[in-house]
C-alpha cells in the first residue's frame, strides 16, 4: 500500500515509510520526494507522499530531499520559493548568511557607505576599515586623526597624536562600548568608536580626556599646556588662581 515499502519479495509485511519519505504504491524501497526548486518536503510528513513546502525568506531550495540552505555572504532572498539567491551590488557584502533584504548589502571592508545609502567610496588616510557595514557617519579613524562633522570626508592629523585617541576593545565596558587606547586619566569607555561619546561639540567626540576643539590642538577647562604639547590636569591651586584673575579681569573690563 502507499506510505510502505518492501525490500524482500514473497514478505507478507510491508515496512511504514520513514518521516518525510515517498513511499508509493508497490515501492520496492524508499524514495527521495519528488519536490521542485524553490520548494522543500515536510520532514515531519507520515503519509509516504510529503507536502512540498515553499522555501523561507533568506534561504534556497534545490527541491528533491534537500533542505532550505541560507543564503550565501554577499547574497539576499526576500521572497519565498527561491531556488537562488540575488547577489549583493559589486563592492557589497552581506554580514553573515541567510539575508532577506538588499538593505542588508553593506559595503565590504575597505570601503564605507555615503549617506542615502547609494555608494560604496574607498576608505582613505587616516581611516582603519577592517571590517564591513562601515558607513561615513561612523568612519573609524587611525590614532592621530580627526574630523569636524559626521559626514566630513576630510581627515586632518591632530597637533598632538596622543590627543586624538582609537577606541579598542575592552573587557571592561559594556555592551557596544569599547576604551580608548590612549586617555590621559585612564580607561573610559567609548560608544561607537567615539572617545566622548556625550561631547556637545560633535568633533570634541574624537578628542582624549583634557583636550579640545579642533584638532583636538586646545586644552580643556581644568588643564594646562605642558612642554611635551599635551594637556595636563591643573593644580586647585592653580586653577584657582586663574579662575580669580579671570573674573578680575572681567571687573576691570565691565568697570
Amino acid at each position: 500500500e502507499a506510505g510502505k515499502f518492501q525490500t524482500d519479495s514473497g514478505a507478507s509485511t510491508c515496512v511504514r515509510c520513514s518521516l518525510g519519505s515517498f513511499c508509493p504504491l508497490g515501492a520496492s524501497l524508499e524514495l527521495a520526494p519528488q519536490c521542485e526548486r524553490g520548494t522543500y518536503h515536510d520532514e515531519l510528513d507520515a503519509s509516504g507522499d510529503p507536502a512540498c513546502l515553499s522555501c523561507p525568506v533568506g534561504t534556497y531550495c534545490l527541491g528533491s530531499d534537500l533542505l532550505p540552505q541560507p543564503c550565501p555572504e554577499g547574497t539576499h532572498a526576500a521572497e519565498q520559493g527561491r531556488s537562488t539567491c540575488t547577489n549583493c551590488p559589486p563592492l557589497r557584502v552581506t554580514v553573515g548568511e541567510g539575508a532577506v533584504e538588499a538593505t542588508e548589502c553593506v559595503c565590504t571592508a575597505g570601503f564605507y557607505m555615503k549617506p542615502g545609502g547609494d555608494e560604496c567610496v574607498e576608505c582613505g588616510t587616516g581611516t582603519e576599515c577592517e571590517d564591513p557595514g562601515v558607513t561615513l557617519e561612523r568612519l573609524p579613524l587611525l590614532e592621530g586623526n580627526w574630523r569636524v562633522t559626521p559626514t566630513s570626508t576630510v581627515i586632518r592629523e591632530c597637533r598632538v597624536k596622543e590627543a586624538c585617541p582609537v577606541c579598542s576593545t575592552h573587557p571592561s565596558c559594556g555592551a557596544n562600548t569599547s576604551t580608548a587606547a590612549a586617555n590621559a586619566s585612564g580607561a573610559s569607555c567609548c560608544v561607537d568608536g567615539l572617545f566622548r561619546s556625550h561631547a556637545e561639540i560633535w568633533a570634541n567626540r574624537f578628542c582624549a580626556e583634557g583636550f579640545q576643539g579642533p584638532l583636538c590642538g586646545v586644552c580643556a577647562p581644568g588643564f594646562r599646556r605642558m612642554a611635551t604639547g599635551h594637556c595636563g590636569p591643573c593644580s586647585d591651586n592653580e586653577w584657582l588662581s586663574w579662575a580669580v584673575a579671570g573674573a578680575i579681569l572681567m571687573l576691570l573690563v565691565a568697570g
